[in-house]
């Protein structure tokens, strides 16, 4: 053997460029992307799984956790891992056969050391090497192409003869290393991981807490096509644009989490989830897509070769977000989307209308009507969260088998899956199948795990699963699942979901943030959780003062939509001010919420509530409810079919409705929005009472009650002045 077996990390042509703090962040989740698609580089074209298994770290060195992603590819020797991972911008030598389907291989190894310490131990035609990687820079081979024993192979869960490569980042305390429920949502929702894990197995197993292995499930958004175009690029190959339109708005901002953006992608490689200079815009909450630019990889690897095909710096960030915005490639990618996907936001703008909103004297008397709401709603909101929570949705504790959720609503073309669990653990197979559905494509298909049965973590029962893929149509179905001679049913419902609809957690969590209570007085906090932990209890305690009583735990339910797990928690104040933190743990998640007890809430109930009218041109809904944590916005559709002629056309030099202050308008808006808050209430109270509200007459006597409390204070607050 020629080379050296210790050393430095060597800087090749260009590597003073990388700057591992820059790239890595200390972000555990971005050292993972970098070492999970070096795998499926090295697999290339060729079939394989993927495993991240996380550990905690007992060992003498200063670690907190290990983490191994493994592969069984090719594989490498000695020198290639020197090659690879010890010089900075250096490659896989050829005859280890590597992949650079990125045109980034070994580039990320210095910026996943930074973390702590990471070793890459290889098995190549029966030779095993190890090589390790300190976040100084400093290597050294502590085995050079040894004969692989059988230690070995277990040691990287190859199968005796196999090739393969296993990277293990020891993480020092400093840095932090989500909790399983996070860091499963995020690698599945990362916007470099969403095709990769949809071609290619990846399983993350996680032994800090009951080693469940989990398979990353990959999502692409559903919605209408309404781009499919190849686009020329002035002095550049084409590319090809997919743009969805989706099937209702997106929340937040476009970044690498979420489902609005267009992934921009070279061959296998997702470099990034963005539109442009059309970021900003609020239309591109509705769009999703994808860019397939093949001459990006080529691009990057002609500079790495000390070739300056498309320009003259580096196209892609060093710090991993992106391609570089001023590199030639870049801004004419940028034109061309944008050239052609602006007509689209512009149309979408213009039927949103979302810029027109109402004048000055009417915000004046949003305000005195949101003041002079408070102590009606707050008081119905009480009247509410005091009531006993009724149970509507939950299994049968006695039942032998159980489906979680027993009922579960899906959009249209929507997968699923749920859990199935039974009390006699000797049970071996398990049935699944569709009972009725109102037409035949309602469900498309239900199907049984072939994983077969496994011992509930916490519970005294063992758990499987069972798939379910929506249809395009909407109705009702039933499925009916058997198993140790013993069935049960699950209720679907399929239906298209309405904007604003919460979206379900990922871990748990308290609705609120913070919440105010009158001495003396009881509120209930609303705790929510993934569905998969119906049945589960959560142990609640409090710090601080002025809480004189939370339960020491609760068990979480299944919400009636079966959406996620849920449960409340009473807190009765004491007779003296104070604030403390209720906290609420489950496994390793733990949610918190702030509490201040004082004599008069501030707000209502912590809650703001504002109004708006606009120029949103919804054609199905003329008033729109959204509630958030601490928040209820109420949003008022002046140019839908029903207020034809009310609030007259938008004065642009006005910055008005015309007609929005005559009243007659805001009469129909004192009626509809109380018509809308008692909406919401009898809603809120259906969850938590079902048995009491199950019928027609019942609901819409319990929306009467709560509209006359709100009618008459709204028609004084918003009766336009002389």
């Amino acid at each position: 053997m020629t080379f050296e077996t210790e050393g430095r990390v060597e800087y090749g042509a260009r590597a003073f460029e990388q700057d591992a703090s820059l790239a890595i962040r200390g972000d555990v989740i971005r050292a993972l992307i970098e070492l999970v698609t070096n795998a499926d580089d090295a697999y290339g074209a060729e079939e394989g799984d993927i495993w991240v298994r996380v550990t905690p770290w007992d060992g003498d060195d200063d670690f907190t956790t290990r983490i191994d992603v493994q592969d069984a590819a090719r594989g490498l020797s000695a020198k290639g891992l020197k090659d690879a991972f010890a010089v900075l911008g250096g490659q896989r030598a050829v005859d280890d056969g590597a992949v650079e389907a990125r045109g980034l291989l070994g580039r990320g190894a210095k910026d996943v050391a930074s973390l702590g310490r990471v070793v890459f131990s290889a098995i190549r035609d029966g030779k095993y090497s190890r090589l390790r990687l300190e976040s100084t820079g400093d290597w050294k081979l502590t085995a050079i192409d040894v004969p692989a024993t059988e230690e070995h192979y277990q040691e990287l869960a190859l199968e005796p003869g196999a090739n393969g490569l296993t990277a293990s980042l020891f993480v020092a305390p400093k840095f932090t290393v989500p909790p399983r429920n996070r860091l499963l949502d995020k690698l599945t929702r990362h916007a470099q991981l969403r095709d990769l894990i949809i071609r290619r197995p990846v399983y993350v197993q996680d032994s800090r807490g009951a080693g469940v292995t989990t398979r990353l499930e990959g999502h692409t958004p559903v919605g209408e096509i309404v781009i499919d175009t190849e686009l020329q690029l002035d002095g550049y190959e084409p590319v090809h644009l997919t743009v969805r339109r989706l099937p209702q708005r997106c929340s937040g901002q476009v970044n690498e989490f979420s489902d609005q953006g267009l992934l921009v992608r070279s061959g296998v490689t997702t470099f990034q989830n963005t539109w442009f200079e059309l970021d900003p815009r609020p239309e591109s909450a509705y769009f999703a897509g994808y860019v397939d630019a093949p001459q990006i990889a080529t691009i990057i690897r002609a500079y790495d070769n000390g070739e300056k095909i498309g320009g003259p710096t580096r196209l892609l960030s060093r710090d991993r977000d992106g391609l570089a915005k001023n590199h030639p490639y870049r801004k004419e990618l940028a034109r061309a989307v944008t050239r052609e996907a602006q007509p689209l936001f512009d149309a979408l703008s213009k039927q949103l209308d979302a810029g027109k909103k109402q004048g000055e004297k009417l915000s004046r008397a949003f305000k005195v009507a949101s003041e002079a709401l408070k102590d009606q709603l707050n008081a119905a909101l009480e009247e509410i969260e005091e009531e006993d929570t009724g149970g509507g949705n939950d299994p049968d504790p006695t039942a032998v088998l159980t489906v979680i959720p027993p009922r579960l609503i899906l959009a249209p073309g929507e997968t699923a899956t749920m859990s199935v669990r039974c009390t006699d653990k000797t049970v071996e197979s398990l049935y699944v199948g569709i009972e009725h559905q109102t037409s035949d494509d309602v469900l498309a298909s239900a199907a049984a795990s072939e994983d077969g049965w496994a011992a509930h973590k916490r519970l005294d029962v063992v758990v499987s699963h069972i798939y379910l893929d929506a249809g395009l149509t909407e109705g009702t179905a039933t499925i009916l699942v058997e198993a140790a001679g013993h069935t049960a049913r699950a209720q679907l419902v399929v239906t298209q979901t309405q904007p604003g609809t919460e979206q379900p957690p990922t871990s748990l969590e308290f609705t609120t943030a913070r919440a105010t209570i009158s001495p003396t007085r009881g509120r209930r906090l609303e705790l929510r959780a993934p569905v998969n932990h119906v049945g589960e209890g959560v142990s609640v305690w409090f710090e601080g003062s002025g809480v004189s009583q939370v339960p020491d735990a609760v068990t979480l339910t299944a919400e009636p939509g079966g959406r996620w797990a849920q449960a409340s928690v009473r807190c009765v104040a004491g007779q003296q001010p104070g604030s403390g933190v209720v906290h609420a743990r489950l496994d390793e998640d733990e949610a918190t919420c702030d509490i201040t007890v004082a004599e008069r809430p501030g707000g209502i109930g912590g809650l703001g509530l504002t109004f708006e009218l606009n120029g949103h041109r919804s054609p199905n809904r003329r008033i729109g409810l959204i509630a958030v944590p601490g928040q209820i916005e109420i949003q008022v559709y002046a140019n839908h079919a029903t207020f034809n002629g009310i609030f007259g056309t938008y004065d642009e030099e006005a910055s008005k409705f015309s007609n929005e202050d005559s009243p007659q308008a805001r009469a129909i808006l004192a009626e509809v929005v109380a018509a809308e808050l008692a909406a919401y209430l009898t809603e809120r109270d259906y969850a938590r009472r079902p048995e009491q509200l199950n019928d027609a007459p019942r609901v819409l006597v319990r929306r009467a009650e709560f509209a006359n409390r709100f009618v008459g204070i709204l028609h004084r607050a918003l009766a336009p002045s002389s």
